[in-house]
């Protein structure tokens, strides 16, 4: 949780870590140990939601963009979805 009770959200350890965040430093995180799905990357993607807002968001996966060949990485990428609260 943050400040204002904003909630942070990383997809990357939501699907591949099963909601737990790997230990900082360890060498066993890295891509060459776990392949890309798994491993750490440099690429991220970070959400926040606000409770009091109207409209929240939710990642749905977390998946790396295989056809995606003019960089020396593949980038992550999620599908979200929101919900919209009327009242």
């Amino acid at each position: 949780k943050l400040e204002g009770g904003l909630t942070c959200a990383d997809p990357w350890v939501e699907f591949m870590w099963d909601g737990v965040y790997p230990t900082y430093g360890s060498s066993s995180i890295m891509t060459g140990d776990y392949g890309m799905q798994k491993g750490e990357v440099v690429d991220k993607i970070i959400y926040i939601n606000n409770p009091a807002a109207k409209v929240q968001i939710k990642a749905n996966n977390y998946l790396h963009d295989d056809s995606y060949t003019f960089a020396d990485n593949k980038p992550v990428v999620s599908e979200f979805t929101y919900t919209y609260d009327a009242e």
